[in-house]
């Protein structure tokens, strides 16, 4: 029961901060030498540590899979990106690299499902 319950919380978050994750995740990869990149990146690491802590479920099943992160993130909002965002940033006049956006999203995803990928990386750097 309990189990259940956190996958459901962690559903709900997941809906909250979905549309706000791609349109980040967009214009970091739209305009990564606007002034606000800096900002919006450090937006999206926030959220998917935010998002890595429901990942964890009180069963021994995780709450999230990377097809269920697709789906909710990519999937389910690419064509419901608020008007309000496209004309702010008039992404219409801006080719969308969508290859781009979908790696971002992946090392995104890829963070969530595998939290420990990021520190990993760092400890090989570190001087022995």
């Amino acid at each position: 029961m309990n189990a259940a319950r956190n996958r459901n919380v962690a559903l709900e978050k997941l809906l909250e901060l979905r549309s706000i994750i791609l349109e980040h995740i967009i214009k970091i990869s739209v305009m990564p030498t606007h002034e606000a990149a800096k900002h919006w990146q450090k937006e999206v690491n926030a959220y998917q540590i935010r998002l890595s802590r429901y990942h964890k479920g009180k069963g021994t099943k995780p709450n999230f899979t990377e097809s269920l992160l697709w789906e909710y993130i990519w999937t389910d909002q690419l064509d419901e990106l608020p008007m309000g965002f496209v004309e702010e940033y008039d992404l219409k006049k801006i080719e969308l690299d969508v290859d781009d956006v979908k790696s971002r999203l992946k090392n995104f995803i890829d963070r969530i499902i595998q939290p420990n990928l990021l520190s990993s990386d760092l400890s090989r750097l570190k001087p022995k």
